[in-house]
């Protein structure tokens, strides 16, 4: 056996003993595991990210799962389990085919009262950023 799955499985092995590890076939080697009610993720590469989320979306869009904290603020984990975008936004929706998110923070109750902004994904920071919106360089604006 080699090193780094008989590291993986004694990290699993312990992780089970202390909380119950989900059979969930995410891409990627993937697991999630459930510890005094929160959710985290466990990487067969070793990798294991705190159990912090209140739920864990099933789906993957473009290599991205949707998370959740205090079962009201949502952002998106990638297949290593690294957090690419903080769960503190209000509303998330799908990750696009050219790997960006509408994000919307509500200021208050009502629905109109909000803020909107789109992300995507920087490959060289590792995470999403906000997406400027476009500036024209042309005289006649």
């Amino acid at each position: 056996m080699k090193t780094s799955q008989l590291t993986t499985t004694l990290l699993i092995t312990f992780i089970s003993s202390t909380a119950s590890v989900s059979a969930i076939d995410y891409p990627n080697g993937m697991y999630t595991y459930e510890q005094d009610g929160k959710i985290g993720f466990i990487h067969l590469t070793d990798t294991l990210t705190p159990a912090k989320y209140s739920d864990v979306g099933k789906e993957w869009w473009n290599g991205y799962v949707m998370v959740e904290v205090n079962d009201k603020t949502y952002g998106l984990v990638d297949l290593n389990g690294r957090e690419v975008l903080p769960p503190v936004y209000d509303y998330l929706s799908r990750v696009q085919n050219d790997n960006t998110v509408t994000v919307r923070n509500y200021k208050d109750s009502e629905s109109d009262n909000m803020t909107t902004s789109t992300y995507t994904y920087d490959g060289i920071k590792g995470m999403y950023v906000k997406k400027e919106p476009a500036t024209s360089t042309s005289p006649y604006d």
